[in-house]
């Protein structure tokens, strides 16, 4: 089981995601992540705060892993760079009143996970310094 299993049975069969995205589907949603697990498989994350109101549910995270597989982009495969990277990012979703999320906006430090994939280097206009970890980042 995956870290992401978890995650994609929270997510109705036609749900509608923005990050990766959009997108819509769970199928879709889910290979997604089993290409990113298979580029940085040992992928954990964090929930310092989770916060709902009503039909939203919001939470804050840190994402951790390494690249250590190739990945599949539809530029072609980027090969591993051995690279960590500590990305935080917020998920915001509504539920649908079977329980399940039916849209989901995530926003993250892409720009620490980018330098991971060795798409940006360190002292690149805008690059975080080495092991400092930037919120929210958008491209």
């Amino acid at each position: 089981m995956t870290p992401f299993d978890f995650v994609l049975v929270c997510f109705l069969t036609l749900c509608a995601t923005f990050s990766p995205g959009p997108v819509r589907g769970r199928a879709v949603l889910e290979k997604f992540y089993v290409n990113f697990l298979k580029a940085i498989p040992n992928y954990r994350a964090e929930f310092p705060s989770i916060m709902y109101s009503g039909d939203t549910i919001i939470f804050e995270g840190v994402g951790h892993g390494t690249f250590t597989g190739s990945m599949t982009t539809p530029e072609g495969e980027v090969a591993p760079t051995g690279k960590s990277f500590n990305a935080r990012y917020a998920f915001f979703a509504k539920i649908s009143t079977d329980g399940l999320v039916a849209e989901d906006r995530t926003y993250f430090d892409s720009l620490d996970e980018i330098r991971c994939y060795g798409r940006a280097r360190e002292g690149d206009p805008g690059a975080a310094p080495k092991g400092q970890i930037y919120p929210n980042l958008l491209n």
